[in-house]
C-alpha cells in the first residue's frame, strides 16, 4: 500500500510540474500560424488564415496600409503598416484579439516599400521587406530583447525545422538566376548554396538545386545539385545539363523548360531519357 501510495503521489507531482512548465512558456511557444492581412480605405484592417477563416478586424487610421504577411500566435496577431509606398513609414505592430489592443513594437528600416511577417519561430519573427527596384530583404526580430538584424539581401521563402530557405527575386542581366541561401537560426549562421541559381526544391531535408555554368537566354546551362541539411554536404546529380528554367528536382526526376519557356519536359534522372509534358501537366507537377 506504502509503494502504491508513493507512486499516486510521484504522478501526481508530475503532473503538478508539467502544467506548471506549460503554465510558464511564452506567448509564441504555442505555434504561429501565417496569416494574410488587408485593410480598405476607412482603415478597417482584415486578418485571414491561409484557408480564408477571418481571425481578426479591427480599424487603424484610414491613412496606412498593412502589409500582406501576417502571422497568428495565440491572442496575438503580428503585422506591418506602411504608407503610400515612401519607404520611409514601416512599423511592426500587434494586435491582442481578446483585449482588442493594438500594441507599436518598433519601426522598421527606410527604403522598402512594406513588410510582410513570414514567420514566428523559436522567440524570434521573420520578416521580408519588399525595396523599389522589387529586390527584398530579410530580417529577424528577436521579441525577447526587441532587436532587429538584418540576414540577407533576399527574401524569406520557406522554413525546414531550424533552417530557413531565403532566395531572391529577379534583377536585371540575371533573368530567372538568384541567391540562394540557408540560414541556421540556432547557430545564426547564413550559407550561400549558390549565386546563380536557376531553379529549387526542398524533399525533407535535402535541397535540390540549378546553379547556372553557360548558355545564352533560351537554353542555360546547368550542373544540378543537391545540399543534404543535416550532413551540409553537397552532391552533383548532372553537369552540363540545358535547360531554360528548371521548375523542380526531385531525387527522382528533372522537370524543365526550354524555347524560353515554350516546351516542357520531365527529364529521369536514372534512365538519363526525357519526355514531353503538356504545360498543363508541367504546371501540376512544379506546383504552380
Amino acid at each position: 500500500m506504502r509503494t502504491k501510495k508513493r507512486s499516486c503521489l510521484r504522478r501526481l507531482f508530475l503532473f503538478t510540474l508539467l502544467c506548471s512548465c506549460l503554465f510558464l512558456l511564452p506567448a509564441y511557444a504555442h505555434g504561429a500560424e501565417k496569416c494574410r492581412a488587408t485593410s480598405n480605405s476607412s482603415g478597417v484592417v482584415t486578418v485571414r488564415t491561409t484557408k480564408g477563416t477571418t481571425v481578426a478586424s479591427f480599424k487603424l487610421d484610414g491613412s496606412l496600409q498593412v502589409g500582406y504577411g501576417a502571422v497568428r500566435d495565440g491572442k496575438l496577431i503580428y503585422f506591418t503598416t506602411y504608407k503610400g509606398y515612401q519607404g520611409k513609414n514601416n512599423y511592426l505592430y500587434t494586435y491582442s484579439t481578446d483585449k482588442k489592443l493594438v500594441t507599436l513594437l518598433c519601426k522598421l528600416p527606410t527604403g522598402y516599400f512594406s513588410f510582410d511577417v513570414n514567420d514566428l519561430y523559436s522567440g524570434s519573427l521573420y520578416l521580408t521587406g519588399w525595396n523599389p527596384s522589387d529586390n527584398a530583404s530579410c530580417y529577424r526580430w528577436y521579441i525577447k530583447n526587441k532587436k532587429l538584424k538584418k540576414l540577407a539581401a533576399s527574401s524569406y521563402a520557406e522554413r525546414y525545422g531550424k533552417y530557413i530557405l531565403l532566395d531572391d527575386t529577379l534583377t536585371m542581366g540575371s533573368f530567372f538566376l538568384f541567391h540562394l541561401r540557408v540560414y541556421d537560426t540556432a547557430k545564426q549562421k547564413l550559407t550561400t548554396l549558390t549565386s546563380k541559381c536557376g531553379g529549387w526544391s526542398r524533399s525533407g531535408s535535402t535541397i535540390y538545386f540549378a546553379q547556372k555554368t553557360g548558355g545564352n537566354y533560351n537554353n542555360y546551362t546547368y550542373k544540378i545539385r543537391s545540399y543534404s541539411l543535416s550532413s551540409r554536404k553537397y552532391k552533383t546529380i548532372k553537369t552540363g545539363f540545358k535547360a531554360f528554367n528548371v521548375g523542380k528536382i526531385t531525387s527522382k526526376y528533372i522537370y524543365y523548360t526550354t524555347n524560353g519557356g515554350g516546351k516542357c519536359y520531365r527529364y529521369t534522372i536514372k534512365t538519363k531519357k526525357k519526355a514531353a509534358m503538356s504545360f498543363t501537366a508541367y504546371a501540376k507537377a512544379v506546383g504552380a
